[in-house]
């Protein structure tokens, strides 16, 4: 993560497979991102009520990965509203 740098991240699981390895990795990953590339550069998309074998062919999680990569920085919620 930290040769990553400061570069947009996107860490996909499925939630009904929380308490899985794969996804308990994905949040492990998530928090090293989040320090590693900065809040704003890393995103965890968790996709309900869909298998992670599922998660590849669903037509709701391509599309919201198509629109990460479209925007993939979070706005700074920390900034002063002027």
């Amino acid at each position: 993560m930290r040769a990553y740098k400061d570069r947009p991240i996107l860490f996909v699981f499925s939630d009904t497979d929380i308490d899985s390895q794969s996804s308990r990795e994905a949040l492990l990953l998530y928090g090293f991102a989040k320090r590693a590339a900065g809040e704003s550069n890393a995103t965890l998309l968790p996709i309900a009520a869909v298998p992670r074998e599922q998660l590849s062919s669903d037509e709701s999680t391509i599309r919201s990965i198509v629109d990460w990569i479209a925007n993939p920085i979070k706005p700074d919620t920390t900034a002063a509203i002027k």
